[in-house]
């Protein structure tokens, strides 16, 4: 994940298979890529819904993170 952002290119499909990770440290890596990335990639408000009620606190603080930003 980290080797994805680093490069500025994201990987949309790889993204989105990451984020339905069983890992929560993979999950929150992604979510602070697409903020890195907040201004090339636009993620559709189901998709942050669903990560902002996910399980995981990390999870959820990293999507608060990009949201705060976003708005």
């Amino acid at each position: 994940t980290w080797l994805f952002g680093a490069t500025g290119i994201v990987d949309i499909p790889l993204a989105e298979q990451l984020l339905k990770s069983s890992q929560p440290g993979v999950r929150a890596a992604v979510v602070r890529v697409l903020h890195d990335h907040r201004h090339d990639i636009r993620t559709g408000p189901a998709t942050l819904e669903k990560l902002a009620n996910d399980p995981h606190p990390q999870v959820r603080l990293e999507t608060l993170r990009l949201l705060a930003v976003s708005s």
